[in-house]
């Protein structure tokens, strides 16, 4: 996939390993947002994400907003699978501002939560650069 910048450069000199770059500081896709993650990182997020979709859907009420937030997760499930950067590559996920909401909401439910963010300390401590946590407060 290539998110040229403004002058044609694919490797987008502003756009960094590990970070969410907002649409205007990146790629030409208005509103959109670009993650950038590490090989590790994506196995990261595709845990946490499969694994707090797990915990609503066994503990939460089915609600419609409950099921929505369920298959917005999917949805980014899938395409976080779909991607498979090179050993050593970069995967680059450009994200619709409502999936980059459900992408935040989710992280902070599980940073906030003291069950669900032991379970996945590791996995967030990954995820901090991307995202601009401090790892020691994981």
């Amino acid at each position: 996939m290539s998110h040229p910048d403004p002058d044609g450069d694919p490797a987008a000199p502003r756009l960094h390993f590990g970070k969410a770059t907002s649409a205007s500081d990146g790629p030409a896709d208005p509103g959109r947002t670009l993650l950038i993650l590490s090989r590790d990182q994506l196995a990261a997020l595709r845990a946490v994400l499969a694994g707090y979709r797990q915990e609503a859907f066994q503990h939460l009420l089915p609600t419609p907003e409950r099921n929505e937030r369920l298959r917005q997760i999917q949805a980014l499930l899938g395409r976080l699978y779909a991607l498979e950067p090179p050993p050593g590559g970069q995967g680059w996920l450009s994200l619709s501002p409502e999936e980059w909401s459900c992408l935040l909401q989710v992280l902070q439910a599980v940073r906030t939560q003291p069950a669900l963010q032991e379970r996945w300390r590791q996995q967030l401590q990954r995820l901090a650069p991307a995202f601009g946590w401090d790892p020691r407060t994981l």
